[in-house]
């Protein structure tokens, strides 16, 4: 009986307290310790513990948690790190600033290429691969990943590699065994845009099948084998044009292209193979 009356009387002080009335920590519901009420400490979110225990204990739990867990391991708590709930509440983290970065580099780039500053030109696709890399890399780490950022991503990824393509592909090919042809280039662009709008239409139909169609689309083995030879090779073609790596035009010329090519074909083989995960759902 006592242990009831005792529950009832805690339950009580919880409603005053979110009514805004004051309590004294002394009448703390039984199945909480009087020093989870009057604690100053707060939480790397800036609220106290005291509101997240009384609010929303599954938060505060598992923050705590999420923070034992880092000091364990003898790091320091991230900046952006918190709970899936919260993580997705908020829209601008530091992966998603990084992926944002990318997109609004794109018309610097293009301006560069336009200026023939090719130093520039080279330097900001190369810092476009670094964040493209930490951007993903940070997100898991610090648990702050958010549905606005996994959409923005791939949209930067092949906003940036279309537009590189597009660009290499308007000047005949500069040195090498292929000096002077003015196809290769432009085919291969077609080929590598023309699949990417092909997957990107895929991946939204098979969302809208279900669960089982959509994981046929998922990214596999060849989309990275593909994504890293592409990103290598425009790496070579951009910095051909450099003063850099001119003293080596003809070799960073031709291994770019290669590397180009294989992007290509890996390109048409990782299309068929999510073409035959898909095809039950197509007949």
């Amino acid at each position: 009986m006592f242990q009831c009356i005792r529950k009832l009387h805690g339950t009580l002080d919880i409603h005053r307290r979110r009514q805004g009335t004051a309590v004294s920590s002394s009448a703390a519901p039984c199945c909480f310790s009087s020093a989870q009420y009057t604690s100053p400490v707060t939480t790397r979110h800036g609220i106290s513990k005291r509101s997240m225990r009384l609010y929303s204990p599954l938060v505060y739990d598992t923050t705590l948690r999420q923070d034992m867990r880092i000091q364990r391991r003898g790091g320091e708590v991230p900046p952006c790190a918190s709970s899936s709930q919260d993580a997705q509440t908020t829209l601008f983290t530091i992966p998603t600033m990084l992926t944002l970065a990318r997109v609004v580099a794109i018309p610097a780039l293009v301006a560069c290429w336009c200026s023939q500053m090719w130093m520039w030109c080279w330097g900001l696709f190369i810092g476009a691969s670094v964040t493209d890399f930490f951007d993903g890399y940070l997100a898991r780490a610090w648990n702050c990943s958010t549905p606005f950022g996994a959409f923005l991503d791939p949209v930067a990824d092949k906003l940036m590699v279309a537009t590189i393509l597009i660009l290499i592909g308007t000047v005949p090919i500069p040195a090498g065994y292929f000096a002077g042809n003015t196809w290769i280039l432009p085919v291969t662009a077609c080929i590598i845009i023309a699949r990417e709008i092909t997957m990107s239409a895929l991946r939204e139909w098979g969302a809208a099948l279900g669960p089982e169609a959509h994981s046929a689309v998922a990214v596999n083995a060849l989309g990275k084998y593909k994504t890293s030879s592409q990103m290598a090779s425009l790496v070579l073609l951009l910095g051909a044009k450099t003063t850099v790596v001119s003293p080596w035009e003809a070799l960073a010329t031709d291994t770019g292209l290669a590397l180009l090519g294989i992007a290509a074909c890996l390109t048409v083989s990782s299309l068929v193979s999510y073409f035959r995960g898909l095809w039950k759902f197509m007949v």
